[in-house]
């Protein structure tokens, strides 16, 4: 995942943006059929797509490796959910989204069984999950444009290695 320069524009993402542990990954098209009636006589003409959209739900823990920094999953995730940092802290912030705006929009990537597929434009929810003695987890679902699945190689990453926060 990475923040959009120009929001709704896909943005090309490296091994570098492969820097979550992510888990429950799940990526869903949801491209509407639009159905069209026939001039003239009973019935219908065949159905045209409609928008192309597509909706990306994840897991990840609630991890921070102790420096005085915002984890980079808060700093990418945060954003498009409409949470703004100002002086290492989020506040949420209603606004129309552009270049400019602190609200913004991510490109997020999947890769699965030889395809990848991508969304754009994605804004987001999310829901912290604080279980008494278990891990934290952050519950994430994002929409946005459903771009077409192509065949690439896999990136060759580095998993992160911090250990995921303790609700006590």
């Amino acid at each position: 995942a990475k923040i959009e320069t120009t929001p709704g524009t896909a943005i090309s993402l490296s091994a570098a943006d492969a820097a979550f542990n992510v888990y429950d990954l799940d990526i869903q098209q949801e491209i509407e059929k639009v159905p069209r009636e026939t001039v003239g006589a009973f019935g219908g003409i065949s159905s045209i797509s409609g928008a192309y959209k597509g909706k990306l739900t994840f897991k990840t823990d609630w991890v921070w490796d102790g420096t005085s920094t915002e984890p980079l999953w808060a700093d990418t995730f945060f954003p498009a959910c409409g949470l703004v940092k100002s002086v290492n802290t989020y506040a949420p912030k209603a606004e129309a989204i552009t270049a400019t705006s602190d609200v913004k929009t991510l490109t997020m990537g999947f890769y699965n069984d030889g395809m990848y597929k991508q969304l754009k434009g994605c804004v987001g929810t999310f829901k912290i999950v604080c279980t008494t003695g278990k891990h934290v987890l952050i519950e994430w679902e994002f929409s946005g444009v459903w771009d077409t699945p192509t065949d690439v190689a896999m990136l060759a990453i580095t998993y992160p290695t911090n250990a995921p926060c303790r609700y006590a």
